[in-house]
């Protein structure tokens, strides 16, 4: 009886250990997600801003002096809205590398993001004084 009751705790035990395993593994996955999350949006903002600027610049070169004008002031509406949108990714990307699970260190490129995003944070809070 003694050895079955053994058994069973190494197996119970052994058992509590690949599930702790699992939960780490989809900690450190959510975790990816959300930072692959943050670089994707990012990028996306930059190649539709760059595609927007392009369309905009060759619009403006046949059109009104008026129509201009009005497609100016859109576009640096345009332009503080995405301002506003980047600053928000930039706090939300500070906030999950700050956040690393079991306090991993973060890789080269992630401590290089990090401390561009603080900065960008810091320029846009001197802009808005």
């Amino acid at each position: 009886m003694k050895p079955f009751v053994t058994v069973s705790m190494a197996i119970l035990a052994a058992a509590a250990l690949i599930l702790i395993g699992f939960w780490a593994k989809a900690r450190v996955d959510a975790w990816e997600h959300a930072w692959r999350s943050c670089q994707a949006h990012m990028s996306a903002i930059t190649a539709s801003e760059l595609a927007y600027s392009r369309a905009w610049q060759y619009r403006a070169s046949f059109s009104s002096p008026e129509v201009a004008l009005e497609e100016t002031r859109a576009s640096l509406k345009r332009l503080q809205d995405v301002h506003i949108r980047v600053a928000q990714i930039e706090r939300r990307m500070v906030a999950i590398l700050e956040q690393k699970p079991f306090g991993l260190p973060l890789t080269t490129v992630e401590r290089e993001e990090l401390q561009s995003a603080k900065e960008n944070i810091q320029k846009h809070e001197q802009k808005a004084k």
